[in-house]
């Protein structure tokens, strides 16, 4: 079938990532991460909490993931491409058409966005070079699918985000991965608890400030306790594979999850 290279492509992706949901699992264990009380400021009176992990800096990675990850990106992204010059070559009845550079467009802004130029902005006048010999209907159809018409904000985009990746490791360099905090849970007392956000600081009953999201290497700082706090810190860790270093677009979010919405993405066009 003229779409089994796409398929297989997408497959061989899912797989991948199958098998790094696997791998992760043995640093994701929540046992292993523990928040300490630490130094206190003289100035502010206030303690420092901070982890205690077995993880004792990014190195402990293992460092094939990275090199993993840009090969899912790469598999997923060249998948469109193949769908691309499939179409071409349906609506042209030429195969050796393909060789004029056909590949399947991602844009983060529509045409109308006048500020936007460059690769980012669907040509305002025209249409993208990669699928100029598409007919009316599949051009139509490819550029329903574009980041800039989701409704979730367009540089979060799974489209998107799979462009970003895959030009950051192919051009620039591979995808540092990190643990990091997921959510936390901590007992003010007995027997209130609280669930720490996932993004950002919230402040916590009993004088705890806590940030999640910080990588789980020994001796992170991730927030502060008054030093008569009657918290307990050494409570329910949520650890989580991230995006550490390599491409801004990502930097942050788990891997498996950002793996498999881009994946299903794929698959769906």
């Amino acid at each position: 079938h003229p779409l089994d290279g796409c398929r297989a492509k997408i497959s061989m992706a899912v797989k991948h990532i199958n098998t790094l949901d696997t791998e992760f699992r043995p640093f994701t264990k929540p046992n292993l991460y523990k928040i300490v009380r630490a130094e206190v400021n003289d100035k502010t009176g206030k303690q420092a909490l901070r982890i205690s992990s077995p993880i004792k800096s990014i190195a402990d990675i293992p460092p094939h993931w990275s090199v993993v990850v840009g090969e899912i990106c790469h598999d997923l992204r060249s998948s469109l491409d193949y769908l691309a010059c499939q179409l071409t070559i349906l609506d042209t009845c030429n195969a050796r058409i393909c060789d004029e550079d056909v590949s399947f467009p991602i844009y983060l802004f529509g045409p109308r966005k006048r500020k936007a130029k460059g690769i980012k902005r669907w040509p305002p006048k025209g249409i993208p070079y990669g699928i100029r010999f598409l007919s009316h209907a599949h051009m139509a159809s490819i550029k329903k699918s574009q980041p800039y018409h989701g409704s979730n904000g367009q540089r979060f985009s799974s489209l998107w985000l799979l462009q970003e990746l895959n030009n950051a490791d192919k051009h620039r360099q591979i995808q540092i991965l990190t643990t990091q905090t997921r959510g936390v849970m901590l007992r003010v007392g007995q027997p209130s608890e609280l669930r720490v956000g996932l993004r950002g600081f919230s402040v916590i009953a009993g004088g705890a400030r806590l940030k999640t999201g910080m990588p789980l290497v020994n001796g992170t700082k991730v927030g502060t306790v008054e030093t008569n706090g009657s918290m307990d810190v050494n409570l329910g860790i949520r650890p989580q594979i991230g995006f550490s270093q390599g491409c801004d677009a990502v930097k942050g979010p788990p891997v498996i999850r950002t793996l498999r919405s881009i994946s299903n993405e794929v698959l769906n066009i």
